[in-house]
């Protein structure tokens, strides 16, 4: 395996990791229910950390990272906040349980769209005019149906 690059060893690198990991869920609120979700999540702000701590060099520009500076609440107001509402969009959709399924996604058929490699089409930093956050009744959802 490669060598970290620094002072930093494996270890600290995935104590790092880690805590990376619990301050996320610590933060999802309710998408804690969305684990394919925190792995994407997880996945882009692993990529960030590392490119913070040893100041990667990007392999398609040649430019060295640089993590443009975030306030204290850009997690929340960024990440969380915009998932959060298309589960309520999705959830008021419900109508309190009196609309078909097929008419609103829940938890599992929001998640499902991080199982596959769609979700990398919503990028990172997210972009909130993907196909995740604009819902079109003619979904493109790939749904396991019960007969």
């Amino acid at each position: 395996s490669p060598k970290v690059p620094g002072s930093a060893d494996k270890q600290q690198l995935q104590l790092l990791y880690i805590a990376l990991y619990l301050l996320i869920w610590g933060e999802a609120s309710n998408i804690r229910f969305m684990p394919e979700c925190l792995c994407y999540i997880f996945h882009n702000m692993a990529n960030e950390m590392h490119g913070t701590l040893f100041a990667n060099v990007q392999p398609v520009s040649g430019d060295t990272y640089q993590a443009a500076p975030l306030g204290e609440e850009a997690f929340l107001r960024d990440v969380i906040t915009p998932i959060y509402e298309v589960l309520r969009k999705e959830a008021r959709r419900n109508q309190g349980g009196k609309v078909s399924h097929a008419s609103w996604r829940n938890y599992d058929d929001l998640n499902e769209y991080f199982w596959s490699d769609r979700c990398f089409k919503l990028g990172w930093p997210m972009d909130r005019k993907s196909d995740f956050f604009v819902h079109s009744d003619e979904s493109s959802r790939h749904r396991h149906r019960h007969h």
